[in-house]
Protein backbone atom coordinates (compact mmCIF):
# COMPACT_ATOMS: atom_id res chain seq x y z
CA UNK A 1 0.00 0.00 0.00
CA UNK A 2 1.35 3.28 -1.01
CA UNK A 3 1.88 5.76 2.10
CA UNK A 4 0.74 9.65 1.84
CA UNK A 5 2.83 12.37 2.95
CA UNK A 6 2.24 14.78 5.51
CA UNK A 7 2.68 18.53 5.01
CA UNK A 8 5.83 19.90 6.02
CA UNK A 9 6.22 20.64 9.63
CA UNK A 10 7.13 23.97 10.71
CA UNK A 11 8.90 23.43 13.87
CA UNK A 12 11.44 20.62 11.87
CA UNK A 13 13.64 23.47 10.14
CA UNK A 14 13.88 24.57 6.65
CA UNK A 15 16.71 22.21 5.60
CA UNK A 16 14.90 19.09 7.47
CA UNK A 17 12.09 19.91 6.67
CA UNK A 18 12.75 19.95 2.67
CA UNK A 19 14.41 16.75 2.86
CA UNK A 20 11.95 14.74 4.64
CA UNK A 21 9.51 16.24 2.06
CA UNK A 22 11.79 15.37 -0.65
CA UNK A 23 12.09 11.36 0.46
CA UNK A 24 9.13 10.80 1.43
CA UNK A 25 7.41 12.21 -2.07
CA UNK A 26 9.88 10.01 -3.71
CA UNK A 27 9.36 7.17 -2.26
CA UNK A 28 5.84 7.62 -2.95
CA UNK A 29 6.48 8.22 -7.02
CA UNK A 30 8.97 5.06 -6.75
CA UNK A 31 6.75 2.89 -5.81
CA UNK A 32 3.98 3.91 -6.97
CA UNK A 33 5.89 3.37 -10.46
CA UNK A 34 7.50 0.49 -9.71
CA UNK A 35 4.12 -1.33 -9.15
CA UNK A 36 2.36 -0.23 -12.01
CA UNK A 37 5.27 -1.85 -14.33
CA UNK A 38 5.34 -4.86 -12.08
CA UNK A 39 2.20 -5.61 -10.88
CA UNK A 40 -0.11 -8.54 -10.86
CA UNK A 41 -2.70 -6.42 -13.65
CA UNK A 42 0.23 -4.41 -15.19
CA UNK A 43 0.76 -5.28 -19.11
CA UNK A 44 4.04 -5.38 -18.85
CA UNK A 45 4.03 -8.76 -16.88
CA UNK A 46 2.43 -10.64 -20.11
CA UNK A 47 4.84 -8.64 -22.23
CA UNK A 48 7.90 -10.44 -19.61
CA UNK A 49 6.51 -13.39 -20.11
CA UNK A 50 6.13 -13.90 -23.51
CA UNK A 51 10.30 -12.46 -23.50
CA UNK A 52 11.81 -15.14 -21.43
CA UNK A 53 9.36 -17.48 -23.15
CA UNK A 54 11.70 -16.41 -26.34
CA UNK A 55 14.49 -15.86 -24.42
CA UNK A 56 14.57 -20.18 -23.12
CA UNK A 57 13.38 -21.02 -26.90
CA UNK A 58 16.30 -19.64 -28.55
CA UNK A 59 18.86 -20.93 -25.76
CA UNK A 60 17.26 -24.56 -26.33
CA UNK A 61 17.53 -24.30 -30.00
CA UNK A 62 20.81 -23.10 -30.05
CA UNK A 63 21.65 -26.62 -27.49
CA UNK A 64 19.79 -28.71 -30.33
CA UNK A 65 21.28 -27.43 -33.41
CA UNK A 66 25.10 -28.56 -31.89
CA UNK A 67 26.35 -25.19 -30.85
CA UNK A 68 29.00 -25.85 -27.50
CA UNK A 69 27.44 -24.90 -24.54
CA UNK A 70 30.73 -23.80 -23.32
CA UNK A 71 29.89 -20.87 -25.18
CA UNK A 72 27.27 -19.64 -22.70
CA UNK A 73 27.42 -20.78 -18.51
CA UNK A 74 23.93 -22.09 -18.11
CA UNK A 75 24.30 -21.39 -14.54
CA UNK A 76 24.46 -17.69 -14.75
CA UNK A 77 21.94 -17.54 -17.16
CA UNK A 78 19.57 -19.49 -15.18
CA UNK A 79 20.53 -17.35 -12.14
CA UNK A 80 19.56 -14.12 -14.43
CA UNK A 81 16.13 -15.83 -15.13
CA UNK A 82 15.51 -15.84 -11.21
CA UNK A 83 16.86 -12.51 -10.17
CA UNK A 84 14.53 -10.94 -12.77
CA UNK A 85 11.63 -12.62 -11.98
CA UNK A 86 12.08 -11.92 -8.28
CA UNK A 87 12.89 -8.38 -8.18
CA UNK A 88 10.46 -7.57 -11.07
CA UNK A 89 7.60 -8.41 -9.47
CA UNK A 90 8.42 -7.40 -5.50
CA UNK A 91 8.46 -4.37 -4.91
CA UNK A 92 9.35 -4.81 -1.26
CA UNK A 93 12.19 -7.06 -2.31
CA UNK A 94 13.46 -4.14 -4.86
CA UNK A 95 12.69 -1.62 -1.86
CA UNK A 96 15.11 -3.16 0.50
CA UNK A 97 18.26 -4.04 -1.42
CA UNK A 98 18.27 -1.41 -3.67
CA UNK A 99 16.17 1.65 -2.87
CA UNK A 100 16.79 2.20 0.69
CA UNK A 101 20.55 0.84 -0.12
CA UNK A 102 20.27 4.36 -2.37
CA UNK A 103 18.48 6.57 0.18
CA UNK A 104 19.18 5.83 3.56
CA UNK A 105 22.58 3.93 4.35
CA UNK A 106 24.60 6.81 3.19
CA UNK A 107 23.14 9.16 6.21
CA UNK A 108 23.36 5.55 8.65
CA UNK A 109 27.02 5.40 6.91
CA UNK A 110 28.15 8.83 7.84
CA UNK A 111 26.09 8.66 11.37
CA UNK A 112 28.43 5.70 12.03
CA UNK A 113 31.31 7.21 10.95
CA UNK A 114 31.16 10.51 13.18
CA UNK A 115 29.70 8.28 16.21
CA UNK A 116 33.01 7.90 17.85
CA UNK A 117 33.19 11.64 18.18
CA UNK A 118 30.06 12.09 20.29
CA UNK A 119 32.09 12.97 23.56
CA UNK A 120 33.76 15.54 21.68
CA UNK A 121 31.22 17.59 19.48
CA UNK A 122 27.98 18.60 19.64
CA UNK A 123 27.52 17.99 15.91
CA UNK A 124 28.64 14.17 16.22
CA UNK A 125 26.30 11.25 15.45
CA UNK A 126 23.13 13.04 13.34
CA UNK A 127 24.78 14.92 10.61
CA UNK A 128 21.17 16.44 9.33
CA UNK A 129 20.10 17.71 12.81
CA UNK A 130 23.16 19.11 12.59
CA UNK A 131 23.00 21.20 9.05
CA UNK A 132 19.95 22.33 10.49
CA UNK A 133 21.20 23.96 13.54
CA UNK A 134 24.45 25.44 11.73
CA UNK A 135 21.69 26.67 9.06
CA UNK A 136 19.34 28.41 11.69
CA UNK A 137 22.10 30.14 13.45
CA UNK A 138 23.30 31.96 10.83
CA UNK A 139 20.13 32.57 9.77
CA UNK A 140 19.86 34.30 13.47
CA UNK A 141 23.07 35.78 13.38
CA UNK A 142 22.07 37.51 10.03
CA UNK A 143 18.73 38.48 11.05
CA UNK A 144 20.60 40.41 14.42
CA UNK A 145 23.44 41.97 12.10
CA UNK A 146 21.09 43.20 9.72
CA UNK A 147 19.16 44.83 12.86
CA UNK A 148 22.32 46.04 14.26
CA UNK A 149 23.33 47.92 11.17
CA UNK A 150 20.20 50.10 11.01
CA UNK A 151 17.76 50.87 8.18
CA UNK A 152 18.51 51.65 4.44
CA UNK A 153 22.35 50.41 5.37
CA UNK A 154 23.78 49.83 1.86
CA UNK A 155 25.39 46.58 1.81
CA UNK A 156 28.81 47.31 -0.19
CA UNK A 157 29.25 49.93 2.89
CA UNK A 158 31.03 46.75 5.02
CA UNK A 159 30.72 46.39 8.46
CA UNK A 160 27.56 45.17 10.20
CA UNK A 161 25.10 45.37 7.23
CA UNK A 162 28.01 43.18 5.10
CA UNK A 163 28.41 40.74 7.64
CA UNK A 164 24.94 40.19 7.56
CA UNK A 165 24.78 39.80 3.58
CA UNK A 166 27.38 37.48 4.07
CA UNK A 167 25.75 35.05 6.60
CA UNK A 168 22.50 35.23 4.53
CA UNK A 169 24.41 34.23 0.93
CA UNK A 170 26.95 31.49 3.04
CA UNK A 171 22.78 30.00 4.86
CA UNK A 172 21.32 29.75 1.49
CA UNK A 173 24.72 28.36 -0.01
CA UNK A 174 24.80 25.95 2.96
CA UNK A 175 20.67 25.07 2.12
CA UNK A 176 21.97 24.41 -1.79
CA UNK A 177 24.81 22.15 -0.96
CA UNK A 178 23.25 20.07 1.49
CA UNK A 179 19.69 20.00 0.82
CA UNK A 180 20.16 20.50 -2.49
CA UNK A 181 22.82 17.64 -3.77
CA UNK A 182 20.67 15.25 -1.10
CA UNK A 183 17.55 15.70 -2.78
CA UNK A 184 19.07 15.37 -6.40
CA UNK A 185 20.44 11.61 -5.38
CA UNK A 186 16.79 10.82 -3.69
CA UNK A 187 14.80 12.12 -7.11
CA UNK A 188 17.12 10.31 -9.31
CA UNK A 189 17.08 7.39 -7.60
CA UNK A 190 13.37 7.75 -7.78
CA UNK A 191 13.15 8.30 -10.88
CA UNK A 192 15.75 4.77 -12.14
CA UNK A 193 13.54 3.16 -9.68
CA UNK A 194 10.22 3.78 -11.65
CA UNK A 195 11.46 2.37 -14.72
CA UNK A 196 13.90 -0.03 -12.90
CA UNK A 197 11.17 -3.29 -14.45
CA UNK A 198 12.07 -1.97 -18.27
CA UNK A 199 15.71 -1.69 -17.61
CA UNK A 200 16.11 -5.35 -14.78
CA UNK A 201 14.77 -7.27 -17.95
CA UNK A 202 17.00 -5.73 -20.40
CA UNK A 203 19.62 -7.23 -18.88
CA UNK A 204 18.84 -10.99 -20.11
CA UNK A 205 19.52 -9.87 -24.03
CA UNK A 206 23.18 -9.30 -24.93
CA UNK A 207 22.11 -6.35 -26.89
CA UNK A 208 20.39 -4.38 -24.54
CA UNK A 209 22.60 -5.14 -21.59
CA UNK A 210 24.27 -2.08 -22.30
CA UNK A 211 21.10 0.05 -20.93
CA UNK A 212 21.00 -2.12 -18.01
CA UNK A 213 24.37 -1.22 -16.75
CA UNK A 214 23.91 2.27 -17.64
CA UNK A 215 20.80 2.13 -15.58
CA UNK A 216 22.88 0.12 -12.63
CA UNK A 217 25.54 3.23 -12.83
CA UNK A 218 22.98 5.87 -12.43
CA UNK A 219 21.46 4.27 -9.54
CA UNK A 220 25.78 4.14 -8.00
CA UNK A 221 26.41 7.40 -8.91
CA UNK A 222 23.10 8.69 -6.65
CA UNK A 223 24.62 5.99 -3.97
CA UNK A 224 28.34 7.50 -4.15
CA UNK A 225 27.42 10.98 -4.32
CA UNK A 226 25.00 10.70 -1.55
CA UNK A 227 27.79 9.10 0.80
CA UNK A 228 30.62 11.20 -0.04
CA UNK A 229 28.70 14.48 0.35
CA UNK A 230 27.17 13.50 3.56
CA UNK A 231 30.81 12.81 5.26
CA UNK A 232 32.23 15.88 3.51
CA UNK A 233 29.08 17.34 5.21
CA UNK A 234 30.60 15.85 8.87
CA UNK A 235 34.05 16.73 8.09
CA UNK A 236 32.98 20.76 7.54
CA UNK A 237 30.54 20.29 10.95
CA UNK A 238 33.88 19.40 13.27
CA UNK A 239 35.48 22.19 11.56
CA UNK A 240 32.77 24.76 11.64
CA UNK A 241 31.78 24.11 15.43
CA UNK A 242 34.21 26.36 16.88
CA UNK A 243 33.69 29.50 15.29
CA UNK A 244 29.79 28.85 15.16
CA UNK A 245 29.74 28.16 18.85
CA UNK A 246 31.46 31.92 19.19
CA UNK A 247 28.79 33.21 17.02
CA UNK A 248 26.06 31.78 18.86
CA UNK A 249 27.36 33.29 21.95
CA UNK A 250 28.37 36.38 20.73
CA UNK A 251 25.21 36.53 19.29
CA UNK A 252 23.53 35.33 23.14
CA UNK A 253 25.33 38.18 24.64
CA UNK A 254 24.08 40.69 22.07
CA UNK A 255 27.76 41.60 20.88
CA UNK A 256 28.15 40.10 17.73
CA UNK A 257 31.71 40.56 15.35
CA UNK A 258 32.00 41.33 12.22
CA UNK A 259 35.08 39.60 11.90
CA UNK A 260 33.69 36.32 13.20
CA UNK A 261 30.43 36.24 10.87
CA UNK A 262 33.19 36.51 8.04
CA UNK A 263 34.83 34.16 8.77
CA UNK A 264 32.03 31.40 9.76
CA UNK A 265 30.24 32.66 6.13
CA UNK A 266 34.14 32.28 4.52
CA UNK A 267 33.84 28.87 5.68
CA UNK A 268 30.81 27.92 4.72
CA UNK A 269 31.07 29.02 1.21
CA UNK A 270 34.43 27.22 0.95
CA UNK A 271 32.16 23.90 1.93
CA UNK A 272 29.37 24.46 -0.91
CA UNK A 273 32.46 24.48 -3.55
CA UNK A 274 34.17 21.77 -1.91
CA UNK A 275 30.22 19.63 -1.96
CA UNK A 276 30.47 20.45 -5.31
CA UNK A 277 33.71 18.75 -6.47
CA UNK A 278 32.68 15.66 -4.36
CA UNK A 279 29.82 15.12 -5.97
CA UNK A 280 31.36 15.37 -9.17
CA UNK A 281 33.87 12.85 -8.01
CA UNK A 282 31.27 10.69 -6.90
CA UNK A 283 29.78 10.38 -10.10
CA UNK A 284 33.17 9.65 -11.77
CA UNK A 285 33.82 6.88 -9.70
CA UNK A 286 30.53 5.56 -10.40
CA UNK A 287 30.97 5.81 -14.31
CA UNK A 288 34.05 3.50 -13.79
CA UNK A 289 31.49 0.92 -13.26
CA UNK A 290 31.16 -2.17 -15.91
CA UNK A 291 28.97 -4.86 -16.26
CA UNK A 292 31.39 -8.36 -16.70
CA UNK A 293 30.89 -9.58 -19.30
CA UNK A 294 30.63 -13.88 -19.46
CA UNK A 295 33.46 -15.64 -21.13
CA UNK A 296 32.63 -17.27 -24.24
CA UNK A 297 34.70 -19.82 -26.21
CA UNK A 298 34.41 -20.44 -30.41
CA UNK A 299 31.12 -22.40 -30.52
CA UNK A 300 32.41 -24.80 -33.52
CA UNK A 301 32.69 -28.62 -33.94
CA UNK A 302 34.63 -30.41 -31.55
CA UNK A 303 37.67 -32.72 -32.83
CA UNK A 304 39.44 -35.54 -30.65
CA UNK A 305 41.99 -33.52 -28.98
CA UNK A 306 44.41 -36.88 -30.04
CA UNK A 307 43.71 -36.23 -33.37
CA UNK A 308 44.34 -32.50 -33.44
CA UNK A 309 47.26 -32.82 -31.16
CA UNK A 310 49.08 -35.23 -33.45
CA UNK A 311 48.32 -33.91 -36.88
CA UNK A 312 49.43 -30.33 -35.40
CA UNK A 313 53.08 -32.11 -34.18
CA UNK A 314 52.81 -33.94 -37.37
CA UNK A 315 52.59 -30.67 -39.30
CA UNK A 316 54.93 -28.59 -36.96
CA UNK A 317 58.10 -31.26 -37.30
CA UNK A 318 57.47 -31.41 -41.41
CA UNK A 319 57.74 -27.69 -41.23
CA UNK A 320 60.72 -27.79 -39.07
CA UNK A 321 62.55 -30.41 -41.65
CA UNK A 322 62.06 -28.67 -44.71
CA UNK A 323 62.64 -25.10 -43.55
CA UNK A 324 65.83 -26.15 -42.26
CA UNK A 325 66.93 -28.18 -45.28
CA UNK A 326 66.45 -24.71 -47.55
CA UNK A 327 67.82 -22.77 -44.83
CA UNK A 328 71.24 -24.85 -45.53
CA UNK A 329 71.03 -25.10 -48.61
CA UNK A 330 70.50 -21.08 -49.25
CA UNK A 331 73.53 -20.78 -46.49
CA UNK A 332 75.47 -23.18 -48.60
CA UNK A 333 74.98 -21.76 -51.89
CA UNK A 334 75.62 -18.45 -51.23
CA UNK A 335 79.35 -18.73 -48.72
CA UNK A 336 81.84 -17.28 -50.53
CA UNK A 337 83.73 -20.56 -50.45
CA UNK A 338 81.06 -22.23 -52.57
CA UNK A 339 80.50 -19.96 -54.95
CA UNK A 340 84.33 -19.78 -55.52
CA UNK A 341 84.52 -24.05 -55.44
CA UNK A 342 82.08 -23.73 -57.97
CA UNK A 343 83.85 -20.95 -60.48
CA UNK A 344 87.48 -23.05 -60.36
CA UNK A 345 85.66 -26.35 -61.21
CA UNK A 346 83.60 -24.77 -63.86
CA UNK A 347 86.63 -23.05 -65.33
CA UNK A 348 88.43 -26.10 -65.16
CA UNK A 349 86.57 -29.63 -66.22
CA UNK A 350 85.19 -29.25 -69.62
CA UNK A 351 81.70 -29.67 -70.29
CA UNK A 352 80.46 -33.72 -70.76
CA UNK A 353 79.19 -34.27 -74.32
CA UNK A 354 77.54 -37.44 -72.58
CA UNK A 355 73.81 -37.38 -72.18
CA UNK A 356 72.46 -38.24 -69.05
CA UNK A 357 75.95 -36.87 -66.92
CA UNK A 358 75.23 -33.65 -65.43
CA UNK A 359 77.41 -30.76 -66.53
CA UNK A 360 77.83 -29.20 -63.27
CA UNK A 361 78.61 -31.97 -60.12
CA UNK A 362 79.19 -29.28 -57.23
CA UNK A 363 75.31 -28.46 -57.07
CA UNK A 364 74.52 -31.97 -57.20
CA UNK A 365 77.10 -32.12 -54.28
CA UNK A 366 75.66 -29.52 -52.12
CA UNK A 367 72.30 -30.73 -52.62
CA UNK A 368 73.27 -34.12 -51.78
CA UNK A 369 74.89 -32.32 -48.48
CA UNK A 370 71.63 -30.22 -47.54
CA UNK A 371 69.29 -33.96 -48.01
CA UNK A 372 71.43 -35.88 -45.53
CA UNK A 373 71.91 -33.02 -43.29
CA UNK A 374 68.04 -32.99 -43.22
CA UNK A 375 67.56 -36.75 -43.67
CA UNK A 376 66.67 -37.13 -46.64
CA UNK A 377 68.68 -39.67 -48.74
CA UNK A 378 66.73 -40.01 -52.34
CA UNK A 379 68.40 -42.02 -55.17
CA UNK A 380 68.26 -39.00 -57.84
CA UNK A 381 70.24 -36.48 -55.49
CA UNK A 382 72.89 -39.14 -55.45
CA UNK A 383 75.96 -38.02 -57.15
CA UNK A 384 77.51 -40.57 -60.00
CA UNK A 385 81.16 -40.64 -60.51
Amino acid sequence: MIATCAALAEHSGTIRGAMDAVECHSRTYAQAGYEALGGAGSPFQSWLNILLVIYVAALGYRLMMGHDSRSFNLTTIGLTIGAVVALVGNWTLFQTLVFDLVTKAPLEIAAIVTHPATNNSAFAGDPRASIQVVYDQLSLAATDLARASGPNTPIYAGGKSGAAQALWQSSQSLFYATAGVFSLSVITAAVLTAVGPILITLSLFEVTRGLFAGWVRGLLSALLVSLLCWLSAALMLSILEPGLVTLARQRMAGDLQVDTALSVSALVMLFSVVQVGVAAMGVMMAMGFKWPEPARSSAGPRQPQSDVSMTGMAGRRSRETLSRAEQLSTTLRQSPASQAYRTDSTASRPSSSIPGIATNDTDQRLTGMTNRRAGRLPDQDRVRP
